[in-house]
């Protein structure tokens, strides 16, 4: 998923939870972020943090 230029990657989890990677290009690992219950709930995170400051 990418947002105002930053890409991002949610992945399911085996106990059914979603974790959210802020990555550089497709094939990187990324930096684990958070993990969050729902796709909905990390994906409303995603629309506030891609236009806030990056804290990189």
């Amino acid at each position: 998923m990418r947002k105002n230029g930053r890409a991002f990657r949610l992945s399911p989890t085996k106990e059914k939870r979603w974790e959210l990677h802020r990555i550089e290009v497709p094939t990187d690992a990324g930096d684990l972020l958070v993990v969050y219950a729902t796709r909905g709930a990390a994906s409303k995170v995603i629309d506030k943090i891609a236009y806030e400051p990056d804290l990189r």
